[in-house]
């Protein structure tokens, strides 16, 4: 059997703080062309960042040859806990995303991945 090569659309190296990694799925914008993550840092105590990634056809060539972004934007949204099981959930017809960290606090981001991050409410325990 012989293997291919795939071609790549683009690598980045996405996290942004040390220790930093994505543990979660990432949420795709209806038109494909941003990317909502968040990265996770451990520690004590640890803290979570959301990121939308605004991607490029052509940057890094390879999964071993990522670049930094160019076009992203953060915030970090728990400054106590990190987020080790909740991808982010986007409500896209009212532009806002939902994410949860590991010690089951909420917050909702008032933004959408259509524009900039504006702010983060700390909701509170779930239920």
């Amino acid at each position: 059997m012989q293997w291919h090569r795939s071609n790549v659309l683009f690598a980045y190296n996405i996290t942004t703080a040390p220790g930093g990694r994505i543990d979660t799925s990432p949420v795709l914008s209806l038109d494909g062309t941003q990317i909502a993550f968040v990265e996770s840092v451990p520690g004590s105590p640890g803290f979570a960042i959301f990121h939308v990634l605004t991607w490029h056809a052509g940057d890094g060539t390879a999964p071993d040859d990522a670049v930094a972004p160019a076009n992203i934007t953060s915030l970090t949204f728990s400054p106590i806990a990190s987020d080790n099981y909740s991808s982010p959930w986007v409500d896209y017809s009212a532009d806002i995303a939902y994410v949860a960290t590991t010690t089951a606090w909420f917050t909702r981001l008032r933004t959408s991945l259509m524009a900039p991050l504006l702010s983060a409410d700390l909701l509170g325990p779930l239920p």
